[in-house]
């Protein structure tokens, strides 16, 4: 019976969370290089622009990841030892299946081949729930970006997009500014960070999470 969400379409321009967890709860992230190439695999993805065609990256243990435009955009993301969570927006018509099918390939290939194991990493297929309102994505952004609170400060934490909402970080990949756009106009990177480190996520706007870390 397929997971409740699992959905098979998605549509152009619609607001997608994503998000797995390693199979049997196992860790996907090892040490700090294993963060860093998943990194580096979104990267690759998501500027397709820095690669250029005649560049031999089939030799990298990145390669799988490519495409040669952009079809999905990454709002916010969130690695975690065991899990992970995007907000992603469609562009394509199939952005959000190739974009799961490219960098869960990529980064299965380099998981197995430096730990010397075979099968699957994942907890079967990818989790995706459908964003419908504005609201539930500024709640889930939160909630996203709160999920490193029991390891130190939020803001010093580098394996999520919290930097780059609070101006700490740049990378042209990432797009923060249609969640940061509603907050305060004067100082909206402030605005956020108070509504994330002063406020608890609104759980009722984020009921279809099912991950039991």
């Amino acid at each position: 019976m397929p997971h409740k969400n699992t959905l098979r379409t998605y549509f152009a321009g619609g607001y997608y969370h994503i998000y797995n967890r390693g199979v049997e709860k196992r860790d996907i992230f090892i040490d700090k290089y294993d963060y860093d190439a998943f990194i580096k695999i979104l990267e690759n993805y998501l500027t397709p622009k820095t690669l250029s065609p005649n560049q031999p990256i089939r030799h990298t243990p990145y390669w799988r990841a490519r495409l040669e435009k952009e079809e999905v955009t990454l709002l916010c993301y969130c690695l975690m030892p065991n899990h992970f969570h995007f907000v992603l927006k469609q562009k394509g018509e199939h952005g959000v299946t190739k974009f799961m099918r490219r960098i869960s390939n990529a980064y299965v290939s380099y998981f197995n081949k430096k730990y010397d194991r075979v099968g699957g990493l994942f907890q079967g297929k990818f989790k995706a729930a459908n964003i419908d309102n504005k609201n539930y994505l500024f709640h889930l952004s939160r909630y996203i970006h709160q999920n490193p609170q029991e390891v130190g400060p939020l803001d010093a934490y580098p394996y999520s997009s919290y930097q780059n909402y609070l101006g700490k970080r740049t990378q042209e990949w990432i797009k923060p500014n249609e969640i940061l756009k509603p907050f305060s106009t004067t100082n909206p990177t402030l605005s956020y960070r108070y509504f994330v480190e002063e406020t608890n996520p609104n759980h009722e706007k984020i009921s279809h999470l099912t991950l039991d870390i």
